[in-house]
């Protein structure tokens, strides 16, 4: 049988929060275990801004994706650009 190990925090789901909130602790010294159901590297359900990819130090072979412009479409059909 394998040695337990022993782990300062163990985060649960390993989205944006949780995979923040793993990285920081990490960051701070802490002994960190972090899981996800998935048990892979997932795209997120959203956007994350580049300043968060710059501040969490996001390697770019794990950005599956990069836009340069958004367009938002409310129920009304109102639309808003953003470059």
């Amino acid at each position: 049988m394998p040695a337990l190990e022993t782990y300062d925090t163990v985060v649960v789901g390993g989205g944006p929060a949780g995979a923040t909130a793993a990285t920081d602790l990490a960051r701070r010294g802490r002994a960190v275990l972090l899981l996800d159901k998935a048990g892979r590297i997932k795209p997120c359900g959203g956007a994350i801004p580049p300043r968060a990819i710059r501040d969490f130090d996001i390697p770019d072979h794990m950005l599956c994706a990069k836009i340069t412009g958004a367009r938002m479409v409310a129920p009304s059909a109102r639309q808003v650009d953003m470059p």
